[in-house]
């Protein structure tokens, strides 16, 4: 089976800092992992080179079978959804804000609000349609993001942090929506945290990242 993603020799610099040093790195389609590492490891960095937000500064990244280059780069990161940790939301309701990437496909008007309206009930923050999306709670504003990304037809989600701006039982109610979309719909996720017990209790699989470099990958115990 073609690899999700394949990474070789992936080099990051900024500048004279060397911030990812990764010789190999494979990961399987319908999984969830987790990287972890402290500050400064790279965590963010490679993300944004998995979203396809920045290129490498040397090496190879192969995504679904394809070499990601300058020429498929903008193609490709539509199946790519990087959600920061405080995910950045328009002005307007929270509707248009899920109907934005089918705006930009020129989807007709009933289509993309019969569509909006049924991912906001599957993550839950239906009853929020029309309230101002600057509004919301950090944990509605993932919710919002995270049905932002399936609007636009996202195969991979890539969560920087997504529990660190949630309280206890947002987070609880997160963890569960972040299984579901993986495990009955059949999404990618990948997720930096500083939590280990986030990582090891949803995550598949596990990728430390020290110093820039990806120790190891191990299954979940």
């Amino acid at each position: 089976m073609t690899p999700l993603f394949h990474i070789e020799h992936l080099v990051q610099c900024y500048g004279q800092r060397t911030v990812l040093t990764i010789a190999s790195l494979t990961l399987e389609a319908g999984r969830i992992y987790g990287l972890l590492g402290p500050n400064g490891s790279g965590k963010t960095t490679l993300l944004k080179r998995l979203a396809f937000l920045e290129a490498p500064t040397q090496g190879r990244i192969v995504f679904q079978g394809q070499e990601v280059t300058a020429h498929n780069m903008a193609r490709l990161r539509a199946k790519v959804v990087w959600v920061p940790q405080w995910p950045v939301m328009f002005s307007g309701t929270l509707q248009y804000n899920v109907e934005y990437p089918m705006r930009l496909k020129k989807m007709g008007k009933g289509v993309r609000q019969q569509k909006a309206e049924a991912l906001m009930q599957a993550v839950g923050i239906a009853h929020l349609a029309q309230s101002p999306a600057q509004h919301l709670s950090g944990g509605e504003a993932q919710r919002a993001s995270i049905a932002r990304a399936m609007a636009a037809g996202a195969e991979v989600i890539l969560f920087d942090e997504p529990t660190a701006n949630v309280d206890y039982d947002a987070r609880a109610d997160l963890v569960a929506l972040m299984r579901e979309l993986c495990h009955q719909r059949g999404l990618t996720l990948i997720i930096t945290s500083h939590d280990p017990d986030l990582i090891a209790t949803l995550c598949d699989e596990t990728v430390t990242l020290k110093n820039g470099q990806a120790l190891r990958a191990k299954n979940k115990v």
